[in-house]
């Protein structure tokens, strides 16, 4: 069902993700990881570059979600603009940087298109 379904992210499944509890991605070798970003991204009218570092947090005890945390553009007339996001299950939102991932506000959350 994937990240945005919610099935892969019941109660039950969570405890077999405790292994990746944080680290950086290789989208290439990590389709499931690279579509759902994508997707996520893509609802937002931004895009990604796979080459690009991407991290991930959690699952671990006392967080049964998982956080992808890098960098997404927005095209527009005179060109595109890097931004940091942090994608949430059910939310993206612009953070000043990748270390600041848990730091996340209401009036920086980037809506659908």
């Amino acid at each position: 069902m994937g990240l945005w379904g919610g099935g892969y992210f019941s109660r039950k499944n969570t405890q077999k993700l405790y292994t990746q509890s944080m680290g950086f991605l290789n989208l290439e070798h990590e389709p499931k990881h690279r579509h759902d970003i994508q997707k996520a991204l893509e609802k937002r009218g931004l895009r990604f570059d796979a080459d690009d570092d991407w991290e991930i947090h959690g699952t671990h005890p006392g967080m049964d979600y998982q956080v992808y945390v890098g960098t997404a553009y927005i095209d527009g007339q005179n060109g595109s603009q890097e931004i940091w996001v942090a994608i949430y299950p059910h939310a993206v939102y612009e953070i000043d940087d990748s270390d600041r991932w848990q730091k996340i506000y209401a009036v920086r959350r980037i809506v659908l298109v």
